[in-house]
């Protein structure tokens, strides 16, 4: 029994990529975005990117997408490796895709309370910069939310970083033709 889970721990640990790749196609399929630390990531530059070990997406219908998505896993792998379950969120509707040899998410999916701005990379769709930063700053005005201060107040910063870095980017290389 236990050797087992140790084979299946490491048949995840070894797939992690082919795990991502599997859930960056799912959401480019459905039309879905992604947003968190992941999204960031996609629109800074490598050197103020931050390790993320899941993805946050988002759904109209999270439970649905959820399952969806763990048994398209468990077809990938040939076997009952992953489990959907509802998260912990006293403001959103959160369903959990999670790797049963490790018990570690792979995947919040998440309904959108209100409209979210995305830009499409490479034909997936990420939340935009400004729809983080003013979530952000709602975030680190709410004292309730004081737990996420931190981790909030890191991601505002790598954001502010990547706008200086473009704007400075942009005042050196202006584009030709007005284009």
């Amino acid at each position: 029994m236990v050797n087992d889970k140790v084979s299946k721990a490491l048949r995840f640990f070894k797939n992690k990529k082919f795990i991502e790749n599997t859930i960056v196609n799912s959401v480019r399929m459905r039309n879905q975005i992604i947003f968190g630390a992941r999204a960031i990531n996609r629109q800074v530059p490598g050197v103020i990117r931050k390790p993320t070990e899941d993805f946050d997406i988002i759904s109209k219908n999270p439970r649905q997408a959820a399952e969806r998505l763990e048994r398209l896993l468990d077809r990938k792998f040939k076997m009952d490796a992953f489990l959907t379950r509802r998260g912990v969120s006293k403001q959103v509707e959160v369903y959990k895709v999670i790797s049963r040899p490790t018990e570690r998410t792979v995947a919040d999916f998440v309904k959108p309370k209100r409209f979210v701005p995305s830009k499409n990379i490479q034909g997936v769709k990420f939340a935009t910069l400004q729809f983080h930063k003013e979530q952000i700053k709602r975030t680190l005005a709410d004292p309730t939310q004081q737990f996420r201060h931190k981790k909030d107040r890191d991601a505002l910063l790598r954001i502010e970083i990547a706008k200086k870095l473009e704007q400075r980017r942009n005042d050196l290389f202006p584009t030709l033709f007005g284009y």
